[in-house]
């Protein structure tokens, strides 16, 4: 980036590969890796998951303020928002004008599936039992009030870090499994 902001010239639209102008394109307190043609498209769909949610990209609510665009998860039989995900909060301008979330039936029927439900708690566990593990491995090695303190060995902790990373690697890799096995006798 130089001196002024702007990100170095020849920078590409990360959808289409156009080279990016030199204005809100490129200037980094406003970049958003879009060119003004991608960024303003209409409604495109980004994804579609197992239980036929879709997530949607909405070109932005208003650029002049924010240029990225807007995502949301849609089911397109939801009675709220008829499938498109969004509900607009409207307001006055004197209270901020208008805004836009994310359609709560939507979010509620996304976020509470079962298999997600599933998988989130597995990976709590996996977090949980990996931090467990640390501290018990700092316990044993007797340095764990120096690592409080931040006076520890740097390539102890280093040792023990890595170690701990191929045991918490190893455990969600099986959570993958677990979880694609699921989705696939469900689906």
């Amino acid at each position: 980036m130089s001196w002024n902001g702007f990100l170095p010239e020849g920078t590409k639209c990360e959808q289409c590969g156009t080279v990016l102008k030199k204005d809100a394109e490129s200037y980094a307190g406003t970049f958003t890796g879009l060119c003004r043609v991608c960024e303003n498209i209409s409604v495109r769909i980004e994804k579609v998951f197992f239980d036929r949610a879709v997530r949607k990209s909405y070109p932005p609510h208003c650029p002049s303020w924010r240029r990225d665009r807007n995502q949301f998860i849609a089911y397109e039989d939801c009675p709220e928002c008829k499938g498109t995900g969004k509900k607009t909060i409207t307001r006055g301008m004197a209270y901020g004008g208008s805004y836009l979330i994310n359609c709560s039936s939507c979010s509620y029927k996304f976020y509470r599936h079962p298999l997600r439900v599933w998988k989130s708690e597995r990976f709590d566990r996996i977090q949980e039992k990996g931090q467990s593990s640390y501290l018990t491995l700092l316990k044993k090695n007797k340095i764990y009030i120096k690592a409080k303190k931040g006076e520890a060995p740097d390539d102890k902790i280093e040792e023990l870090k890595k170690f701990i990373h191929v045991k918490m690697e190893r455990l969600d890799k099986r959570l993958k499994e677990l979880y694609m096995k699921k989705i696939n006798r469900k689906v």
